[in-house]
């Protein structure tokens, strides 16, 4: 309809964090949980990483408090296999946010296998996925699910 502003996506910002001593990438919807963990100094909050469906595929977070890494999965079979080998759940197994099945941004998963902690990196961003999988020494993985939309790129 002409004159008619497009109705802006809704959804859950998700913030992608930086965990300076172990090299780890944290994504959360909670504002506490950032408020948190960047007052410990440790933790940097990199920004906006992108907008998830309010409703969808579940993603699931675990927690292995062996290695201090996080993990991200749309399986709970997955998630559950890794509880099995001492990961825990994050958020009492309910899904940390959601992602779609099929339609709009890849969010990308990355493994690095020379790491032992901060093993994982996801991203919307292609040519973060591009050169971190063909020049940084990750593996790249494919998309895992679909964001709803992606922040505006920095004016800076």
């Amino acid at each position: 309809v002409e004159g008619v502003a497009p109705t802006p996506a809704t959804g859950t910002t998700v913030m992608r964090l930086y965990n300076r001593a172990t090299g780890e990438h944290l994504l959360t919807t909670q504002q506490a949980e950032i408020t948190a963990l960047t007052n410990t100094g440790v933790w940097v909050e990199e920004g906006e990483a992108w907008i998830a469906p309010s409703e969808g595929q579940p993603v699931y977070r675990l927690y292995n408090p062996n290695s201090q890494d996080h993990y991200f999965t749309t399986a709970k079979a997955e998630a559950q296999y890794l509880q099995g080998l001492g990961w825990s759940w994050d958020n009492s197994q309910q899904p940390v946010f959601y992602g779609s099945v099929d339609s709009g941004y890849p969010v990308y998963q990355l493994f690095n296998p020379n790491a032992t902690r901060g093993t994982h990196l996801w991203t919307v961003d292609e040519h973060e996925y591009d050169v971190l999988s063909t020049t940084g020494g990750w593996q790249g993985e494919n998309a895992k699910w679909f964001a709803l939309d992606i922040p505006a790129p920095d004016a800076n």
